[in-house]
């Protein structure tokens, strides 16, 4: 299956009747929700097939690969994406935030008309509303986090793999905000670098760096628009060892420099 590189949907919302099996693997930057109406989907999320049922819904950062994989017959169910930074500016459990940017999938209980999601779709077509904002940060207070245990091993993947793989994600989650380098990742996995570099890109579908990069840049997304750090000391804070360093990825990453970000979605203003 092909996987494709980022791509960038904004606050968008739909309903398929019925969603199609998708012949690639994706990322994109946004926070995702799927809600099914009737029927049931099956993903391929973090390289873990997922089952998700009439009732439920499905919430993750679109930036780990995935794709659905399978539909039922009859299904209906609702798409949205969320910016991010929205996401990390809402009051909610810090544990909810720190799942969505480690990958994991978070999920309320299958409870059919809990939620209004046809009047948000058509709210989402129809420019968004502050009642809209509320009632999707209600939502995210009632996420379950669900832990992603990877399979032992796949046709493609040496046996343990894919826990040597979960390591080294684990362990740029949990330090990202470091100076760290490939050599102490794949030392989280007791591999050789080389090697680690290589499984994981065939089982991420991005390298090692874009992963580790991704965690700080969203760490830095979050402290603009929460906070009146200096934008020096945010850089700093999130990983970055240098303010050029950080402005070029920041910028390639969200088409805007930070001071802009900073601007357009603060909730604290600037100092």
């Amino acid at each position: 299956m092909k996987i494709v590189r980022y791509e960038r949907f904004g606050l968008q919302g739909m309903v398929l009747s019925p969603p199609r099996p998708m012949d690639r693997i994706h990322h994109h930057t946004e926070v995702e929700l799927n809600y099914i109406f009737r029927g049931g989907i099956t993903y391929l999320h973090q390289w873990k097939y997922r089952k998700v049922a009439t009732g439920q819904l499905v919430v993750f950062w679109g930036s780990p690969p995935h794709s659905v994989v399978s539909v039922l017959p009859g299904t209906e169910m609702a798409w949205i994406t969320v910016p991010l930074p929205w996401v990390l500016q809402w009051p909610i459990p810090a544990r909810t935030r720190e799942a969505l940017i480690d990958g994991r999938w978070c999920f309320s209980k299958a409870c059919p008309n809990r939620y209004p999601v046809r009047e948000w779709v058509v709210e989402i077509n129809g420019g968004g509303s502050e009642a809209l904002m509320l009632e999707l940060q209600a939502c995210f207070l009632r996420l379950k986090i669900r832990g992603y245990k990877p399979p032992n091993h796949s046709t493609e993947t040496p046996a343990g793999g894919w826990n040597k793989v979960e390591k080294m994600a684990r362990y740029m989650a949990e330090h990202f905000v470091h100076d760290i380098g490939i050599d102490e990742i794949a030392s989280a996995a007791k591999l050789h670098p080389k090697y680690a570099m290589n499984l994981f890109r065939k089982c991420y579908g991005v390298t090692l760096h874009n992963y580790l990069e991704r965690h700080r840049l969203a760490h830095a997304q979050r402290l603009l628009i929460t906070t009146v750090f200096k934008i020096i000391e945010i850089a700093h804070a999130s990983g970055f060892n240098s303010l050029s360093a950080f402005y070029n990825r920041f910028e390639k990453h969200t088409a805007c420099s930070p001071k802009v970000f900073r601007k357009r979605h603060a909730v604290i203003g600037p100092p």
